[in-house]
């Protein structure tokens, strides 16, 4: 079995983007991962949106208030059980080379 893969996303009003960004993550060609969104204080609708998905993959925390991106990362560093840790930012999906990320877990 190959070892577990923890990405971190910390999220900030990400409504329009984060189902692409997850389904990005998801696609990566990693066997296996698990994928922790933390979403912080959002208020357009992206904790609705994240407390609606449900898979064995995916770990949804949330924050009351916005407490900033450190914060939301040491959430979600904390939350994470495996031995290769990524921390994704949404506001760089565009430009994140999943298909690389196989080989960063070498």
């Amino acid at each position: 079995m190959s070892p577990l893969f923890s990405v971190v996303i910390p999220c900030f009003n990400e409504a329009a983007t984060i189902i692409d960004l997850l389904e990005r993550v998801r696609s990566a060609p990693v066997a296996s991962k698990q994928i922790i969104v933390v979403d912080d204080g959002s208020t357009d609708g992206t904790r609705e949106i994240l407390q609606g998905l449900r898979a064995d993959d995916l770990t949804v925390l949330l924050h009351e208030r916005n407490c900033g991106k450190g914060a939301a990362l040491a959430t979600g560093f904390a939350a994470a059980r495996g031995e290769d840790l990524l921390d994704v930012f949404p506001d760089a999906v565009a430009r994140l080379p999943f298909s690389e990320i196989e080989q960063w877990s070498d």
